[in-house]
């Protein structure tokens, strides 16, 4: 059918590739740590076992936030998970940052945590949204943004002591984020899958795909997705 707000997918799309942004910046300061401790720098005081430690805790983070992703997004939505994990985000930068040894472990897991629970369902978003001619490419944002967080993080670097250059990295885009969510309305899916009102479904579908779609025929396939029929 056709699309006149692909502006408002392509919004979308860059809201929820955040996440992924948020994911390179971890790389990208796991690097920089292991490199540090092996330096003299003010990670020196931390044995290599430490430090590969600290790099490495986050991926048991995301394995929680992961098992728990599907039953929350199914129940709250995608924006809600989003809203309520911002404070755990938020509160894990400083701690990855700035904190001792322990706090730097309860900092990454933490951020891996709340990276498990939003990054596969951030993907989902963008592809329930997004229309035909645009799905591919904007479902591809998600891996450029991983590049980005790692290229924007170790560039900064070179201007600001690292820990403050991850520190900015990662606040920024969780702000972006958290912004977004609140001026985004859910996916038409899921919104026909909670049993949302007419009114509301089809306000979502005009804000992603522009007054000209044929609303009715949306949510007849929305319908038919949700039986487990192809679209």
């Amino acid at each position: 059918m056709g699309c006149d707000r692909l502006g408002a997918q392509i919004a979308g799309a860059v809201v929820m590739s955040q996440t992924a942004g948020m994911y390179g910046i971890i790389v990208s300061f796991a690097g920089m740590l292991l490199a540090e401790s092996q330096s003299g720098g003010s990670a020196a005081q931390m044995t290599i076992g430490e430090a590969t430690l600290i790099a490495s805790i986050s991926h048991l983070g995301r394995v929680i936030g992961s098992i728990l992703s599907a039953p929350l997004t199914d129940r709250l939505g995608v924006l809600r998970v989003l809203q309520l994990s911002a404070p755990l985000s938020l509160a894990s930068w400083p701690l990855i940052t700035l904190g001792s040894r322990d706090m730097m472990l309860a900092g990454t897991i933490s951020a891996g945590v709340v990276i498990g629970l939003t990054a596969s369902v951030c993907r989902l978003y963008i592809a329930e949204v997004s229309s035909a001619r645009a799905r591919g490419v904007l479902c591809n944002l998600p891996g450029m943004a991983i590049a980005l967080g790692l290229l924007i993080n170790f560039s900064l670097s070179d201007l600001l002591p690292w820990r403050y250059a991850t520190l900015l990295c990662g606040c920024v885009p969780l702000v972006t984020q958290l912004i977004g969510t609140i001026l985004l309305p859910n996916s038409p899916r899921w919104l026909t899958h909670r049993g949302a009102g007419d009114e509301v479904v089809s306000k979502a579908i005009t804000f992603f795909h522009g007054k000209k779609v044929d609303i009715a025929w949306e949510v007849k396939e929305i319908q038919k997705s949700l039986k487990g029929r192809p679209l």
